[in-house]
């Protein structure tokens, strides 16, 4: 009698727990993004933030241990000079791609999950390339936001400027 109970306690067990795995999996294909989809959705921002001169738009993308350094305010006042008064004529001829996605993953937790996001064929004097990194998923939250934005010269290979 004791191995009865203790067999249906266990497929009890195990019937549950299933069920939890079951409905997390559902709602990760539920609510699904595909990197191309997300590098757009955050390029886009940005752009926008840029264009509009909003600043503090900008500002509040990054992620907290960025906005907390010495230096941060500075380096976007200066991004924003680079940028001055551009505006992209047709979004549409830009290549936004990801450039890479690196995950890890530890016990059922997202423990980090980052997103490269390349955005090409940009015509401000020698910025051709923006290089920007995303923090989506982060053991520590203060990490999770955007963390980097570059401006590449391509035909140089060479960075003209970064913030974070």
């Amino acid at each position: 009698m004791k191995k009865k109970i203790l067999a249906i306690l266990l497929m009890l067990t195990l019937l549950l727990s299933g069920c939890s795995e079951l409905k997390l999996k559902m709602d990760q294909i539920e609510n699904y993004e595909s990197s191309e989809s997300m590098g757009e959705r955050y390029a886009y921002e940005i752009l926008d933030y840029l264009e509009a001169g909003d600043k503090e738009g900008l500002k509040s993308m990054f992620c907290e241990a960025v906005r907390d350094t010495d230096d941060f305010d500075e380096e976007i006042d200066e991004l924003f000079e680079i940028w001055g008064d551009y505006t992209i004529e047709d979004r549409e001829t830009l290549n936004i791609r990801s450039g890479g996605r690196e995950s890890a993953w530890d016990y059922g937790e997202w423990t980090r999950d980052t997103i490269l996001i390349n955005v090409k064929d940009l015509q401000i004097e020698e910025i051709d390339f923006m290089g920007i990194c995303v923090c989506l998923a982060d053991a520590d939250e203060e990490n999770i936001g955007v963390q980097r934005i570059t401006l590449w010269d391509d035909s140089e290979n060479e960075v003209i400027f970064a913030v974070g």
